[in-house]
């Protein structure tokens, strides 16, 4: 924006001034393309206009071009990326099956040397110590087999009597299992009679508890409705006594001889009395002005008092402020004369012992005659 006319000076909106500013620049502008003799009566070189349309096509067509490349190249790069990321995953899972076999093949838990330790099956699977009469594991340190005893004689020769002690032995196994089974049975059984025991005593028990509960209840609520009506007595009781006692009081006053002024009796006060207290009261009435007043007076002098100590202090304060400027500068100067001493003192310590060689020296060489 150009600079401001003197004639805006006196407006105070910096938009109105900024707005009256463009609009005066515009018409500047339009004039001067109106006073261009050349433009006027030439016009406009369409010739140039067209070269540079066409120049600007050109370069539009051309960065489309290049912005096409551009997009075929990043599908193509996209094309790659999507297919290297699936022969990745393509491996990745092929690596994982294989893996997977692997360890289906040769990782199974049953191979694990630890695995007898936790083998669920592993006492289906246990062998018994000794296995018929010529068990290769048992040797003379095993003590597994005795003179007399002929496993595998017993179950081929004597097989009959094998058998024999063998149903003998299931017919003991049945006959102790169902000894298992009938106490159990019994058990189960008193363990029910015990149940229904203690269901019915704790029946009976609640039932009881329950008869309690409903006496209890009906007692409460006839002592209630035996309380409330003695509270209901008692308040009538009062009300009507403190209806006689206000029919009592109201016959009191009307028969009062005084009250009714019937014996020469004035209720309330005499012509006199009422004139003393309106003057007591007056007389308050100007005590209260005239101490309100003093107080008014006491504050105004007060106020006056502190507005000169204030005054005072500012006087004295302004007197300390100004002497203090002068003691400084006299400070400022007594510290510039100071130092240019010292600078001055420097300079000449420098001067004299500063051990310079002048041309004086160099020229006393070769000057005598020896």
């Amino acid at each position: 924006m150009d600079t401001m006319h003197p004639d805006l000076a006196h407006v105070d909106d910096q938009g109105l001034v900024n707005k009256i500013m463009a609009k005066r620049q515009a018409e500047k502008d339009r004039r001067q393309r109106f006073f261009d003799v050349k433009a006027r009566s030439i016009g406009l070189d369409t010739a140039t206009l067209a070269q540079q349309l066409e120049e600007k096509k050109k370069q539009q067509e051309a960065a489309k071009i290049a912005e096409d490349q551009h997009a075929q190249s990043a599908i193509l790069c996209d094309q790659i990326a999507m297919v290297c990321e699936h022969e990745k995953q393509t491996q990745a899972r092929a690596r994982q099956e294989e893996a997977v076999a692997y360890s289906q093949k040769y990782l199974r838990k049953e191979n694990r040397r630890e695995y007898a330790l936790s083998d669920p099956d592993h006492l289906k699977k246990d062998r018994p110590a000794r296995e018929g009469d010529d068990d290769p594991r048992c040797g003379p340190a095993s003590v597994q087999k005795f003179a007399g005893e002929a496993i595998e004689a017993d179950r081929t020769i004597h097989k009959k009597d094998y058998q024999a002690m063998q149903a003998q032995w299931l017919i003991e196994q049945m006959e102790d299992k169902k000894r298992i089974q009938e106490a159990e049975r019994q058990k189960d059984a008193a363990y029910d009679d015990q149940v229904i025991m203690a269901n019915h005593i704790r029946g009976v028990m609640e039932s009881h508890i329950e008869t309690t509960k409903r006496t209890s209840k009906k007692a409460e609520s006839d002592y209630n409705l035996t309380l409330a009506a003695e509270h209901r007595d008692r308040k009538h009781a009062r009300i009507h006594a403190e209806a006689e006692q206000s029919a009592l009081h109201v016959g009191k006053i009307m028969a009062d001889p005084m009250l009714n002024e019937s014996s020469g009796g004035i209720k309330g006060m005499t012509t006199e009395q009422k004139t003393s207290v309106y003057e007591y009261n007056l007389a308050q009435m100007q005590h209260k002005r005239n101490v309100k007043r003093a107080e008014l007076e006491a504050d105004k002098q007060h106020a006056e008092a502190v507005e000169q100590a204030v005054a005072v202090m500012g006087s004295i304060e302004h007197h300390k402020a100004q002497l203090a400027v002068q003691q400084r500068k006299l400070m400022d100067q007594e510290n510039s004369v100071i130092a240019q001493a010292q600078r001055n003192m420097q300079q000449s310590l420098k001067t004299t012992y500063g051990n310079q060689v002048s041309e004086d020296y160099f020229n006393k060489f070769n000057c005598t005659a020896r």
